[in-house]
């Protein structure tokens, strides 16, 4: 004997469904579904987000732009090559500090390529707490060959200051 009245009865494509309780559980069951993924989507978009806003803010700021005239030309490194030779060389000839091979780190430091073609003025603008870094950079920046200095359009030479972020990674050995 059925006691459940005719208009308690829900149905489902041409069924007649008698439990009302099975369809609030598939409906709190399609919710649950959907809150979780809603929780994931928010979560990898906070993740993503936050990877993204770190990148940005370890990149350097400009500090100055100058405006050099057409006929001026930059320092030259070992009198024939660019920048990206120097980096080059920097990135051979630089080595982890004894003890500290499993760290990552990043040094900055500032130069200035004198007139005469020496680097000079070698500051550290940022390092770690484990000074080893930072004098590992120095070092490595002291043996560096001579470059030719930047000269403006008249023909005379002038110093040029370069900031040079370098980084130690183990992931990358």
């Amino acid at each position: 004997m059925n006691t459940q009245r005719e208009d308690d009865k829900v149905y489902i494509i041409g069924k007649a469904e008698t439990n009302r309780k099975s369809r609030y559980i598939a409906c709190a069951w399609w919710i649950g579904i959907i809150v979780c993924v809603v929780t994931f989507v928010i979560i990898l978009m906070i993740f993503l987000g936050s990877e993204k806003s770190s990148k940005i803010a370890t990149k350097e700021d400009l500090t100055e732009v100058n405006i050099v005239p057409k006929a001026a030309t930059a320092p030259l490194f070992m009198g024939k090559e660019g920048v990206s030779s120097f980096l080059k060389w920097v990135g051979e000839h630089l080595e982890y500090p004894v003890g500290y091979e499993t760290e990552d780190a990043r040094v900055v430091v500032s130069l200035i390529i004198s007139k005469t073609g020496d680097i000079e003025n070698i500051k550290i603008v940022s390092q770690p707490r484990e000074k080893v870094f930072g004098k590992q950079v120095i070092m490595v920046l002291k043996k560096c060959p001579k470059w030719t200095p930047a000269k403006l359009a008249d023909g005379s030479t002038i110093e040029t200051t370069y900031t040079l972020p370098v980084r130690f990674s183990k992931a990358k050995r």
